[in-house]
């Protein structure tokens, strides 16, 4: 359970299962007879030329490794959908199938559909935290009661910074002014030590709170003319983890029950895993419904209460998937979902659950949008 923290927490995850070199078979040429090279006086002479260039590329090369994985993910962020820019009418929204992909505005995150049906939440008894588990110790059957859609991509700083741009989100807290946690002029380096990664404009937005969220989402709607209750929102708990198990309702993590260091972005850097802080979204695999960073990166602000069990959830929340919004605590803490950076394979697993209370910020959490549809 989240409640305060920072990235002091960084720790050293499993080690890497590391790929055997691929052998290529030595191709036929005027060099090559029978697998044996024969050396030439122009090939002697070529090599000659070009090992100082060689050598200047090794060197160049080398130096700019360390933001080449940055730049390959910057490339490939999410596609225009086919659909025009501008808000679906009711009957192209019921229209949908899911894994349909839209967006409705230039500033709107690129959505895919999720569909409608029965799954089975939350964890057995032993495989996690006591909150996890439903009721008996067994995970338990939820029903979302109409297709939604969910973010692709959690939503980036280029994302985020539109909105405050345009002075309808407050900014994050490591751009505040009058922040004790500004990266540059506060005096607490809570943010300051993540460095490029807290202002890459393609890695998931940090330092935001849940109300931010909120701001966020209000942006959305006001962009498309969409009203609250029909419009851009955060996902309900139930949504996100149907969302995440994309169909997989038995398994620890989206691809299997042994994590991967090559699956998410996870404490520690192995496998396909080179971020020592967040990462640009999308630089790991997708989930059965084609969402990126489902698991770790950051953690992910839900639109629920958080419960410390799942004892007492109303039938209503059961039978359609809303929102749990009643009995919340004191400090009307928010569920978090997904682990991020900072967390061991554990607490990455499409079950795990956090809390905090909605005006916290931390470099290790931000969010994804979901979008309720006509049906």
């Amino acid at each position: 359970m989240i409640d305060s923290g920072s990235p002091d927490g960084h720790l050293n995850s499993m080690a890497p299962d590391l790929p055997r070199p691929r052998r290529v078979a030595p191709r036929e040429g005027p060099h090559f007879a029978a697998g044996r090279w024969r050396p030439d006086l122009a090939l002697v002479l070529a090599v000659a030329l070009t090992w100082p260039a060689v050598c200047c590329l090794c060197v160049m090369t080398a130096a700019s490794f360390a933001h080449a994985a940055d730049d390959a993910v910057a490339g490939r962020e999410a596609p225009l959908a086919a659909w025009p820019l501008r808000s679906l009418s009711p009957a192209e929204e019921r229209a949908l199938q899911p894994a349909d992909h839209f967006k409705e505005c230039a500033s709107c995150p690129e959505m895919v559909v999720i569909p409608a049906g029965r799954f089975l939440m939350g964890s057995a008894r032993g495989e996690g935290d006591r909150d996890e588990e439903g009721p008996g110790g067994q995970p338990f059957t939820v029903t979302i009661g109409a297709p939604y859609a969910l973010g692709q991509y959690l939503i980036t700083v280029r994302d985020y910074l539109a909105c405050v741009a345009e002075t309808a989100c407050p900014p994050p807290a490591w751009r505040d002014p009058t922040s004790l946690f500004n990266a540059t002029t506060g005096v607490d380096e809570h943010y300051r030590r993540l460095g490029d990664a807290l202002t890459n404009p393609s890695h998931p937005i940090v330092g935001i709170t849940w109300k931010d969220a909120q701001s966020f989402m209000g942006w959305l709607n006001g962009k498309v003319g969409l009203k609250p209750s029909h419009g851009y929102r955060l996902p309900s708990e139930a949504e996100w983890e149907r969302g995440a198990r994309g169909g997989r309702d038995s398994l620890k993590y989206f691809w299997g029950d042994r994590f991967s260091p090559n699956s998410a972005n996870g404490a520690g850097q192995s496998g396909e895993d080179q971020w020592p802080f967040t990462s640009p979204v999308g630089s790991f695999p997708p989930n059965p419904y084609g969402l990126y960073d489902i698991a770790g990166n950051v953690w992910q602000w839900i639109e629920d209460c958080y419960h410390p069990t799942y004892a007492g959830m109303p039938d209503a929340v059961i039978d359609t998937g809303t929102a749990w919004e009643t009995a919340c605590d004191a400090s009307g803490r928010r569920v978090l979902r997904g682990g991020s950076w900072i967390d061991l394979p554990r607490v990455l697993r499409v079950a795990d659950r956090g809390g905090s209370p909605p005006e916290m910020h931390y470099g290790y959490v931000g969010f994804r949008v979901a979008r309720t549809l006509a049906h």
